[in-house]
């Protein structure tokens, strides 16, 4: 079965961005399944050979969090990683945050080997 797949680069030409179209529905995804949560989502955007950006934006902050990652569409070597959880609310600036920080996974993870594969809880999720 294949599925809809989403580009976040324009390809061709030498051009470099990201397509808005497609930022703009994975964004809104996430923060719809976050709506009825407290915390915040992470943006992540890192660079070849230099210090990388992060960005917290409270669940709902749509286009502050599209603004974020399109703030970076041009820079060259650019890569955007928005990990599929929401954080703690007082997540510090600059913080991506560690498993300990997450508030709820995003993510669907459904092994199909279950017995070979170890799996916990957690009340978060």
């Amino acid at each position: 079965m294949n599925g809809p797949t989403t580009t976040f680069c324009k390809a061709g030409e030498g051009r470099s961005g990201f397509e808005i179209a497609a930022v703009e529905r994975h964004v809104s995804l996430l923060h719809e399944l976050a709506s009825d949560l407290t915390g915040k989502l992470v943006v992540c955007i890192f660079h070849e050979g230099q210090p990388g950006t992060i960005t917290h934006h409270r669940v709902g902050d749509v286009d502050g969090t599209i603004a974020a990652i399109m703030a970076h569409a041009n820079t060259p070597g650019a890569n955007v990683y928005m990990p599929l959880c929401v954080m703690r609310a007082d997540l510090p600036r600059g913080k991506k945050g560690t498993e300990a920080d997450i508030v709820a996974v995003l993510a669907l993870v459904a092994p199909t080997q279950a017995r070979s594969v170890k799996c916990r809880s957690s009340q978060a999720m």
